[in-house]
C-alpha cells in the first residue's frame, strides 16, 4: 500500500510517503 504524507513541497531528507508491502511468506513478497 502506497501511502502519501500530501506535503506541499519536497525537500532534501525530508519524507513525501512510504510503502508497505503484506504477504504470508517473503518469498510472496520480495518475488512480485
Amino acid at each position: 500500500k502506497l501511502h502519501l504524507y500530501q506535503k506541499e513541497e519536497a525537500k532534501p531528507g525530508r519524507k513525501m510517503g512510504h510503502i508497505n508491502f503484506q504477504g504470508s511468506y517473503k518469498e510472496e513478497i520480495f518475488n512480485w
